[in-house]
């Protein structure tokens, strides 16, 4: 193997959408990398209901409080309610290190 071509497999160009016999929609509803993770589907599966709780992005410290109390309004006791919260912030920024 040449470096040419281990360096074209490790580093392979970004897909160009003109022209491209791929609509966009399609594209989009591709699955991503986080999708595949066992970890990450149990997750979503059992916190599908608390998942939209937390803002989009980065989870800041507005953003996991705001949670936290939507939680605990919901009736969770403090322990179980950051229980939860950490497993929702560990899917996002699982998510957000595999999907980019």
């Amino acid at each position: 193997m040449t470096a040419a071509s281990a360096d074209s497999l490790l580093n392979p160009p970004a897909p160009d959408t003109v022209g491209s016999s791929v609509a966009p929609a399609a594209m989009a509803s591709a699955a991503l990398a986080s999708d595949y993770s066992r970890f990450i589907q149990r997750i979503r599966r059992r916190y599908a209901a608390e998942m939209p709780l937390l803002a989009g992005g980065a989870p800041v410290r507005a953003t996991m409080q705001a949670m936290l109390d939507a939680l605990l309004a919901r009736g969770l006791e403090a322990g179980a309610a950051m229980r939860v919260l950490r497993q929702v912030v560990m899917e996002r920024l699982v998510a957000m290190d595999c999907d980019g």
